[in-house]
């Protein structure tokens, strides 16, 4: 029963995570970039230290001695929101966001440096390669329909939508490495929601030197368009973000990332919520293979895992 709950926790984060995406997009197209996520994320940080607040209060003093953790975390979280906030600005986003999740395992694995395996280890390995070289194809698929402009978002010169599409990817690895980095703070005794709430300094305090330094008037100046994206913040980052943490203390990895798998599929068909975006079967073609091959991977891990004949590469 609790595995139930936890994978029910963990799919109310892919769904938020879905509408999430769908929302900025449309919201990118008519505010400036830079002071909505100001805001988003300067609503995430303390909505996330007032809760470390409450239920931790000592977690501030253990990041004593953990400052260049820290910065690193605030590095690689800040570059990753960034970078796939502008992909879901220009391309379809169920292809910035399937890039940008399929780049994490692949980035795992290229840092992982595993070992020469013999008989059922190895048959194991090379069914495991081959669900990673299934994956990069796909993302390789995809960059080629958005190249060609067969996506569902039209209009964009070739040279927004490589920048996209590198963002997208770009993005993916580099959040991966801030999870590494997130982890090693958590393995330090500091609790997840006191990392969630330092994690997005860095990205707070960019956005709002480069608004202060562009000059222009603010686009965000009514109260309620304030208010709204406030309330929107914590309704699709924060309130996902504590569904995922409560999933993973329930369900075992296997349905935490074979539900997470899932999320591009949602966010498929969420996204003609928006009028600019038009049906595109190749985009959900690719993205039911990067379904197979993703479930694939962490099926073969769980599998041949239990045996011991796999390194492990979870970050």
């Amino acid at each position: 029963m609790q595995s139930i709950f936890g994978a029910g926790f963990v799919l109310l984060f892919v769904l938020g995570q879905a509408v999430r995406d769908v929302y900025f997009a449309g919201v990118f197209q008519g505010l400036d970039f830079f002071e909505v996520a100001l805001l988003s994320f300067a609503v995430c940080a303390v909505v996330f230290a007032l809760v470390a607040s409450l239920r931790a209060p000592a977690a501030w003093r253990k990041f004593k001695g953990h400052c260049r953790l820290l910065l690193w975390v605030n590095l690689t979280t800040g570059a990753a929101w960034l970078a796939f906030f502008y992909a879901i600005k220009h391309l379809e986003p169920a292809v910035a966001s399937t890039l940008y999740m399929g780049a994490g395992p692949l980035t795992i694995l290229a840092l992982s440096r595993g070992r020469r395996e013999t008989g059922e280890g190895a048959k194991a390995g090379r069914m495991e390669g081959g669900c990673y070289l299934g994956l990069a194809l796909t993302m390789a698929a995809l960059w080629l329909v958005a190249l060609g402009g067969a996506s569902g978002v039209a209009g964009a010169d070739w040279v927004t939508v490589l920048a996209g599409l590198s963002c997208a990817t770009l993005g993916g690895a580099s959040i991966t490495l801030g999870h590494f980095g997130a982890r090693r703070l958590n393995d330090a005794g500091i609790g997840s929601d006191a990392v969630m709430a330092t994690r997005f300094l860095g990205i707070v305090l960019v956005t709002a030197l480069i608004e202060l330094l562009d000059g222009a008037p603010a686009e965000l100046a009514a109260l309620d368009d304030i208010a709204t994206l406030a309330f929107a913040a914590v309704l699709l980052i924060v309130l996902p973000s504590f569904a995922l943490q409560l999933g993973v203390a329930r369900a075992t990895p296997l349905t935490v990332n074979v539900v997470r798998a899932l999320g591009p599929v949602f966010l498929f068909f969420a996204q003609f919520a928006d009028a600019r975006i038009a049906y595109a079967p190749v985009t959900l073609a690719c993205i039911l293979s990067y379904v197979i091959f993703a479930v694939g991977v962490n099926g073969v891990r769980a599998w041949y895992g239990r045996a011991g004949l796999l390194p492990q590469r979870s970050p």
